[in-house]
């Protein structure tokens, strides 16, 4: 994927994230000063999924100068939002791990326990991209691309050949 198409793909997530963290900086603020906490954004779950997986990302993919645009990011997020946003495709076109880890994000929801997600979700199937984590179960035929460990479990039938 090219660096322009990266950074368009992460300009929402950034944007998620720029508004839940700045949303975190102003509830410490108020803290401190024991004034009132800000209003939580209705979208603050959300962010918080995508912070986790991007800090994941970044701890296990990222390079040094990601880390600590993170860091600073996460103290002055209105600040750092366009630094934030170009050191993540930039650390993405150099590893393709950490990618395909930001592309889950971006394309696809999370799934983790019993709770699922996906692109679309009719009846009992889902089109698009699914991150399976947690102790979640996938029944049925399933495509795409692992970079962790697959575990199954298989029934032979009384007509398969062992």
């Amino acid at each position: 994927m090219d660096p322009a198409t990266i950074t368009a793909l992460l300009t929402p997530v950034v944007s998620l994230l720029t508004g839940y963290m700045t949303y975190k900086v102003g509830m410490r603020k108020a803290q401190d000063e024991g004034k009132p906490q800000p209003e939580q954004p209705k979208e603050a779950d959300k962010a918080e999924q995508a912070l986790v997986v991007v800090k994941e990302a970044v701890a296990a993919h990222g390079d040094d100068a990601v880390k600590q645009t993170l860091a600073l990011f996460e103290q002055q997020p209105q600040a750092f939002a366009s630094a934030f946003r170009e050191m993540l495709a930039a650390n993405a076109q150099r590893n393709p791990a950490f990618a395909q880890q930001l592309q889950t994000l971006i394309i696809g929801d999370q799934v983790g326990g019993d709770k699922a997600g996906g692109d679309k979700v009719a009846g009992n199937k889902v089109d698009g991209s699914v991150h399976v984590a947690g102790d979640a179960k996938v029944y049925g035929t399933v495509a795409g691309v692992n970079t962790e460990t697959i575990a199954t479990t298989y029934n032979f039938g009384k007509d398969d050949t062992r």
